[in-house]
């Protein structure tokens, strides 16, 4: 990846113009990559609940994910879903060959953290 480009005034940073020259760089990166491999990268992202600022950082990745040429893929549960219907859901996902990460958004409601 190239560096990130030289700022001119140390005390001023410009997140959104450094948040776009990365964003840049991805999509390029992904490009690379899709045509050596002739495969798109994909992201699933689990969220379990309804935790807004949770659905909103989910929303936004997926936003990202498009604008770099990544594949999206989105999993809601309710907050009062099983354990073991969660954890089959990543064991699925780990076995499907075109899902490339999985984000499972954190905080997971109560009934997801306790043992059993």
């Amino acid at each position: 990846m190239e560096p990130l480009p030289e700022v001119t005034d140390p005390r001023v940073i410009d997140g959104r113009k450094i948040a776009q020259d990365i964003e840049s760089r991805v999509k390029k990166e992904v490009d690379i990559f899709v045509a050596r491999n002739g495969v798109k990268p994909a992201l699933a992202t689990i969220l379990v609940g309804e935790h807004p600022p949770s659905k909103l950082y989910v929303k936004l990745k997926h936003w990202a994910c498009k604008r770099v040429g990544i594949i999206s893929e989105d999993h809601k549960f309710p907050a009062d879903a099983a354990q073991e219907e969660v954890l089959s859901l990543i064991d699925t996902l780990n076995k499907r060959p075109e899902i490339h990460g999985i984000l499972v958004q954190l905080p997971l409601p109560n009934i997801l953290t306790k043992g059993p």
